[in-house]
């Protein structure tokens, strides 16, 4: 008798947070951030990780209210620790960055960490740099290359060039390898 009366409670609330977000989205579609902001900042402070993924990136770009890198990194960090990996992406790009922000490259490679494991070709990137050029975590060319090959898998080009001109130089003491250089040199600029 309890469940079902909270489920009577609670599932109206569900369906107008849900209506709410789709709102946003839809105002968001139509640039009208000002609307997007009013729909998104009572669900992000009610702890709804896409909400607040997407009002942080509203104040980071100052897109309908004034841009406040602090206030965007604090809804990054918040839908972030929900696991939410666009944000952990953003956060640690912000944190690596340093803009209007402390740099913590440390902490940067963190959220990297975490949404590069969840398929997120930027942030593999990243993490692929900062581990090849020891930034934030002991310098490793080979993790980094490893990292820098999933992100091109994905598509990103400035990893499929960055792996053509590593592999066109050689790394961690072995010989170039001009086949996977030509490789990606050309899947960067779109011959694959």
């Amino acid at each position: 008798m309890f469940a079902a009366l909270l489920c009577a409670l609670l599932l109206p609330a569900s369906a107008a947070l849900a209506d709410d977000l789709d709102a946003a989205r839809t105002a968001l579609d139509n640039r009208d951030y000002a609307s997007a902001l009013r729909l998104l900042t009572p669900l992000a402070e009610s702890g709804n990780a896409e909400a607040q993924f997407r009002l942080g990136t509203l104040y980071g770009k100052g897109l309908g209210t004034t841009r406040d890198v602090r206030r965007a990194a604090a809804y990054y960090s918040a839908a972030a620790q929900q696991g939410h990996a666009a944000a952990q992406e953003r956060y640690g790009i912000l944190l690596l960055e340093g803009r209007e922000i402390d740099i913590n490259p440390r902490k940067a490679a963190l959220w990297l960490s975490m949404a590069a494991n969840q398929n997120r070709p930027e942030a593999q990137y990243l993490l692929g740099l900062m581990h090849y050029k020891g930034i934030g975590m002991r310098r490793d060319e080979v993790a980094g290359t490893l990292w820098l090959e999933k992100a091109a898998a994905q598509g990103w080009r400035e990893a499929q060039r960055t792996l053509a001109q590593i592999f066109s130089k050689g790394i961690n003491g072995m010989p170039p390898d001009q086949q996977r250089a030509r490789y990606w040199f050309a899947r960067s600029i779109g011959n694959i």
